[in-house]
C-alpha cells in the first residue's frame, strides 16, 4: 500500500492545495473600517497574487537549472534535456504573464482611481520576489535605475532585505551560463582547431574590410569608420580586447564563454549534443526577451492606467521610472544577442557553414 496509506488521514483537493489559505487571502482596503468594498479591487488583488505565484515558480525552476549547469561533470545529454524542458516552462510561463496584462487592462482607468488612493505607500515596486529573480537571473546593482532617489532595498522590511541582500551575493545565472560556456569549450577535442579556423576567418575579414577601405576617400569620418570596424572585429578574437570592453559594460560575458557560444553554434548540426546546447542558448535568449517584452507592455500599462502620475511607493511619476527600466542595460543575455553579429559568412568559414 503506498504512502503508509493506512495510517494517514485521506488527502483530499482542498487540503493538498491549501485552498482555506489562498482562497481567504483577498482583502479589499476599501472594505475595512466600515468602507464600501470596492469591486475592481478584488480583481487587482487576485492578478497580483497570481503574478507573485509565477515569479516563485520561475524562481523555483531557474535555481534547478543553475544548480544542474554547476554540478554537470561532463557535457551530456541528459542534463541538457532536462534544462531544455525547463527553460520551455520558464518561458511559457513568461508568455503567460505577457497575456495577464491584457487581463489587466480590462480594469478601467476610471475604475481604478475609485480604490488606488487607499493602495499608499504599498507599489509592486516592493515585489521582493521579483526583485530576487532579477539578481537571479543576473541584473547588476549597477546597471539599475534610481527609485525615487533610494536604492531598490529600501522599499523593504529587514527580513526580506537580507533574502534580497543574498541573492545579490550568490551565483547568478549569467555567472553560471558564462563558467558552462567556458566548460563546454574546454571539453570539446577539437576545440583548439575551432578556434585557430575562426582565427583566421576574422582575420580574412579584416583583411577584406581593409581594403573595402583602401579604396575609398580617406576623409577623417571614413578613418573612423574603418578603424571603428576594425577594432570591434580584432576584439571577437583577441581577450585583451575583449576584456577591455569587458571592464566597461560593453559586454558581460568572458571571453571563454564567448568561444563557448560560437563553437555551439558553429557545431549545432555536427554533434546531437550541440544541437540541444544551441536550443538551450535560444532559450536564454527567449527568455532574456521576454523579460524586456514583459517590462515594455507594463510600462505602457501603466502610462495607460495613471498617465505620469506619482507612484504610489513615492516615485515623482511611476510611469516616469518604470520607462527607464526597459534599456539594454536591463537586458542581461545582451551578449548571446551581440555575439551573432560576429558569424562569418561561409566564404570565411566554409568547413563550419551549414545549408
Amino acid at each position: 500500500m503506498p504512502r503508509n496509506m493506512a495510517n494517514s488521514k485521506e488527502l483530499v483537493y482542498k487540503d493538498y492545495l491549501c485552498l482555506n489559505k489562498i482562497l481567504d487571502a483577498q482583502h479589499r482596503e476599501t472594505e475595512k473600517e466600515g468602507r464600501t468594498p470596492h469591486h475592481d479591487e478584488h480583481f487587482f488583488i487576485i492578478i497580483h497574487q497570481v503574478y507573485e505565484l509565477w515569479f516563485k515558480e520561475i524562481i523555483f525552476e531557474l535555481k534547478s537549472i543553475m544548480k544542474m549547469l554547476k554540478d554537470s561533470v561532463t557535457f551530456d545529454f541528459k542534463d541538457l534535456f532536462k534544462v531544455n524542458e525547463r527553460m520551455t516552462r520558464i518561458i511559457t510561463i513568461q508568455k503567460l504573464l505577457m497575456e495577464q496584462l491584457e487581463v489587466m487592462e480590462t480594469l478601467q482607468p476610471a475604475s481604478f482611481i475609485g480604490f488606488r488612493s487607499y493602495l499608499f505607500p504599498a507599489s509592486g515596486f516592493q515585489s521582493y520576489q521579483f526583485r530576487i529573480l532579477e539578481n537571479m537571473f543576473g541584473l547588476k546593482k549597477e546597471w539599475r535605475s534610481e527609485f525615487g532617489q533610494q536604492h531598490y532595498k529600501d522599499a523593504h522590511s529587514e527580513a526580506t532585505v537580507k533574502d534580497i541582500e543574498k541573492s545579490e551575493k550568490e551565483d547568478s545565472f549569467l555567472s553560471v551560463m558564462d563558467t558552462w560556456l567556458v566548460k563546454v569549450f574546454g571539453q570539446e577535442p577539437e576545440a583548439d582547431r575551432f578556434w585557430r579556423d575562426f582565427e583566421k576567418g576574422v582575420k580574412d575579414k579584416i583583411e577584406d574590410i581593409n581594403k573595402k577601405y583602401s579604396s575609398k576617400a580617406t576623409s577623417a569620418d571614413v578613418r573612423v569608420k574603418h578603424e571603428a570596424e576594425v577594432a570591434v572585429w580584432k576584439s571577437v578574437i583577441e581577450k585583451e580586447r575583449h576584456d577591455q570592453k569587458f571592464d566597461t559594460g560593453d559586454r558581460r560575458m568572458s571571453f571563454g564563454s564567448w568561444k563557448g557560444a560560437l563553437l555551439i553554434t558553429y557545431y549545432r548540426t555536427k554533434q546531437e549534443k550541440y544541437g540541444l546546447a544551441y536550443r538551450f542558448l535560444n532559450h536564454v535568449r527567449d527568455a532574456d526577451s521576454l523579460f524586456m517584452k514583459w517590462r515594455y507592455h507594463h510600462v505602457k500599462m501603466v502610462h495607460r492606467m495613471i498617465g505620469n502620475k506619482s507612484g504610489t511607493g513615492g516615485t515623482q511619476s511611476g510611469y516616469g521610472y518604470l520607462k527607464t527600466t526597459v534599456g539594454d542595460e536591463y537586458q542581461v543575455f545582451r551578449d548571446l544577442f551581440d555575439f551573432q553579429g560576429f558569424l562569418l559568412e561561409p566564404d570565411y568559414l566554409p568547413q563550419y557553414s551549414h545549408d
